[in-house]
């Protein structure tokens, strides 16, 4: 038994573009995070978050470093979010899907040897957006989650380096590379080798 929804904390949406300013609605709440794909075309287009702002564009099958780019997601709303006229994501008549999670906690987070710069989170959900700056050497990062992460996606934001991920599924301290077809790996340097814990 769960005390909320699992739409409470994560819900799609699909929308057809425009071309111009749009607002997209239906998510039900403010999204933390929203990830936006093309349903016309391959690639998975952008990658939003509360906690680096709107505008601030990440490439999720790219190895690229955040943009800040004026006509992207420009703000989130109560019950969804605004798309500027940037063609990847509201091409008029193209079809899309938007990804959307909800973290909402924005303080009281403890734990780690790296202090995160800005971070959101939901224990009741399990998820939770950190950022923060590295330091070259072996450190542990706080998520506020209570319990062991299931899925953990890692990205440099200041300069190109590849999407970082482990699966609890996997094997001791693996990782895969989300923008990537390589096969599951270990490496020092990826998650110093170790599995996160709670």
């Amino acid at each position: 038994y769960i005390s909320f929804q699992p739409s409470d904390f994560f819900n799609p949406v699909l929308y057809t573009g425009t071309g111009s300013e749009l607002t997209v609605t239906g998510v039900g709440f403010q999204s933390d995070w929203t990830w936006i794909k093309c349903r016309n075309a391959v690639n998975h287009q952008r990658e939003y978050d509360a906690v680096r702002g709107a505008n601030v564009v990440l490439y999720p099958n790219l190895t690229n470093q955040q943009y800040t780019l004026t006509q992207e997601l420009k703000s989130w709303t109560s019950d969804g979010f605004v798309m500027g006229t940037e063609a990847e994501i509201n091409t008029n008549t193209n079809t899309y899907v938007g990804w959307n999670w909800k973290m909402g906690t924005t303080s009281g987070i403890s734990g780690g040897t790296i202090t995160p710069s800005s971070y959101s989170f939901s224990a009741t959900a399990a998820q939770s957006i950190i950022a923060y700056t590295g330091t070259g050497v072996a450190a542990t990062v706080p998520h506020g989650l209570g319990v062991t992460p299931g899925l953990i996606i890692c990205k440099r934001t200041d300069a190109a380096d590849n999407w970082w991920v482990h699966v609890e599924s996997l094997t001791g301290p693996e990782y895969l590379v989300l923008n990537g077809t390589g096969a599951v790996a270990s490496a020092t340097a990826v998650f110093n080798d170790t599995l996160p814990d709670a």
